[in-house]
């Protein structure tokens, strides 16, 4: 990583594939409109029952050139031991600092896997500390305020605070989710299949995306959760909102 690099988008999951499942769609869409994006990986994901390092490793360069990333990074925290601890928030405040986002995408901090509910907390945690001017200085690194920190959906619903249309963008995510063949394809003698590891998963998450999708009027969403209030520039914004949300109502 370099000692200065702004990033407009900046994602964050504690394993590869984590951010391409549940985010890329934002991140496919900001790319189109010319802002920088990267991902932030906390660990290198080597506990999971399929695939070698090397392997991943490998899929989450593949990913990042699909979604074409203009950085991709690892923090190397042992799979299955992503703590909430002094060590790992001084860590993400300083890629913070370095990055430079103006946005940050996060994992819901409450969540099934502990990774990914502390990968939430780390970042929350580290958005607030990295704007302060007496944390932990930083050899030529000024503190950074991100103008916005978003929780995306993992395994725990929230209600969301917005929806984001991802119809457009949807094929290249799961083009981007897919590049992690060792996580999602079954493997033969000759490499990996087009046969899930689990297909009703797959179906679900299809499904949660049309779903979200459906309730804005879109043939497939992304949910994002803000802690506070997203504010509009004028009355436009509100209008044109409002009645997007309103459009999978039309029918009855």
């Amino acid at each position: 990583m370099k000692k200065s690099q702004k990033i407009n988008v900046l994602a964050v999951g504690a394993h590869p594939d984590d951010v391409e499942a549940c985010a890329a769609g934002f991140l496919i869409k900001a790319k189109k409109k010319g802002l920088t994006t990267g991902i932030i990986d906390m660990t290198l994901g080597e506990s999971s029952n399929f695939g070698t390092v090397a392997e991943r490793k490998k899929e989450a360069k593949e990913a990042a050139k699909i979604l074409n990333l203009d950085t991709r990074v690892n923090q190397r925290i042992p799979d299955g031991h992503v703590l909430v601890s002094e060590e790992n928030i001084f860590s993400m405040v300083k890629a913070i600092r370095k990055l430079r986002p103006d946005i940050i995408l996060a994992p819901y901090y409450n969540d099934l896997h502990p990774d990914h509910a502390n990968t939430g907390l780390i970042v929350k945690k580290a958005t607030f500390f990295a704007k302060i001017q007496k944390y932990s200085p930083i050899n030529n690194l000024e503190p950074h305020q991100p103008g916005m920190l978003l929780f995306y959906m993992l395994h725990t619903e929230f209600t969301p605070s917005f929806i984001l249309d991802i119809s457009e963008e949807y094929q290249t995510k799961l083009r981007s989710i897919y590049a992690h063949k060792s996580q999602f394809f079954k493997k033969g003698k000759t490499g990996y299949t087009k046969e899930f590891h689990n297909p009703d998963f797959m179906e679900f998450f299809n499904s949660r995306s049309r779903v979200y999708g459906y309730k804005i009027g879109a043939e497939y969403g992304e949910p994002y959760l803000l802690e506070g209030y997203l504010g509009l520039k004028g009355f436009e914004d509100l209008m044109s909102g409002s009645l997007r949300s309103l459009a999978s109502w039309r029918k009855y």
